[in-house]
């Protein structure tokens, strides 16, 4: 008999079934590319700007690590980030 499924259970079911689309996974492309993932967040001489560029990127690879269930299996991801910088150019 499996174990009762937890809150925790339920949630990360919950993330993974939202980015595993094609539009979660672009939208999810969209935002670590935008917040700093696989770039430097480094803001030279602007501590404060870094920290929070920081923030933004924890947001993103907190999301990343729901939608992949564990897996990190980023390579994927970071392949279409790179798309959609190409695509919005410096809009991103």
């Amino acid at each position: 008999m499996p174990a009762p499924e937890t809150p925790d259970d339920k949630m990360a079911a919950a993330y993974a079934r939202v980015f595993s689309g094609e539009d979660g996974q672009l939208v999810l492309s969209h935002l670590c590319s935008t917040f700093h993932v696989f770039t430097s967040s480094h803001a030279p001489g602007d501590p404060h700007e870094t920290a929070f560029r920081e923030g933004n990127r924890d947001v993103c690879l907190f999301l990343m690590r729901m939608a992949d269930g564990g897996n990190r299996q980023f390579g994927t991801l970071k392949r279409r980030a790179s798309a959609v910088e190409q695509f919005y150019g410096d809009r991103a």
